[in-house]
């Protein structure tokens, strides 16, 4: 019997994940990519001389024993290198010198922290105290490695909510609140910037909350070949299963019959037909 086959809309991480493992699996797909290179938001260019990397910069849970690494594995993206990151980032004051190294030494962070802003000692203590509880966690494994809610079981709902029992609390009141909400009650203006600049400053509090906690864990890798390593190690797994990626190929809708889709229409007109049709756009 032929096997399947499946068109891809889409060579980002989810688009090539969805490639490796229905090729893994026994379908043979192809992935239709608009721009000329794979990677999707983890994008990367040069100017003149430098590199500019605009995609993801480092993995978590990337050491073996971690249940995501044994995923790392299946998609070929676990022999990197991927050093652990001894200082999340640097921020640097040009008008006052200051400098602020963000240690994965929480001690040597929190000491660092009361040297520069002293008379924000209670924000600190507060903030050092919260990443240490957060320390204990397995919030992000958990979330990272549950199936679709949309394809969850009612069964399957409840087991995550009751491993997850112990994080509820992040999930409401000041943990979900954003960060710059958070920074807000910092006195040094300076001291501000730093913690709603930590990631996102829409990003809820929790959320910076563990990425600094798997900092100081040792559970954060550093992407040491940029994000164009990472989208290489997935495009050479696919591939290597059989799989096919077309370059310039906008897909300007998905045909659908009788509530079935069969396939796509590309901008020029051109009609691919498929037994499945995945959009990871």
């Amino acid at each position: 019997m032929d096997a399947k086959s499946v068109v891809i809309i889409g060579s980002g991480f989810s688009g090539l994940s969805a490639g490796i493992y229905a090729q893994a699996n026994g379908y043979s797909t192809t992935i239709l990519e608009q721009h000329s290179r794979a990677g999707g938001l983890a994008a990367w260019w040069k100017r003149g001389e430098y590199k500019i990397d605009g995609g993801v910069h480092f993995l978590i849970g990337h050491t073996p024993g971690n249940p995501i690494y044994e995923l790392y594995g299946e998609l070929g993206i676990s022999d990197g290198k991927f050093p652990d990151l001894d200082s999340y980032m640097r921020f640097y004051d040009q008008m006052s010198g200051k400098m602020l190294d963000v240690s994965s030494n929480l001690d040597t962070l929190e000491m660092d922290l009361f040297t520069q802003f002293i008379q924000d000692g209670k924000l600190i203590e507060d903030l050092i105290s919260k990443v240490r509880d957060m320390q204990h966690s397995n919030i992000m494994f958990t979330l990272g490695l549950t199936d679709p809610p949309e394809l969850q079981s009612l069964v399957a709902k409840a087991k995550m909510m009751w491993k997850m029992r112990s994080d509820m609390k992040y999930f409401s009141g000041e943990y979900a609140e954003p960060m710059n909400k958070y920074a807000a009650s910092a006195k040094d203006p300076l001291l501000r910037d730093v913690l709603q600049n930590l990631f996102l400053e829409s990003s809820p509090l929790w959320f910076v909350l563990t990425i600094l906690a798997l900092v100081a864990n040792k559970q954060l890798g550093l992407l040491a070949d940029g994000c164009e390593g990472l989208v290489n190690g997935l495009v050479n797994k696919y591939q290597s299963l059989g799989g096919t990626i077309e370059y310039r190929k906008k897909v300007k809708e998905v045909i659908v019959e009788d509530g079935q889709a069969i396939g796509v229409m590309l901008s020029d007109g051109t009609k691919i037909a498929a037994d499945i049709v995945v959009s990871a756009a």
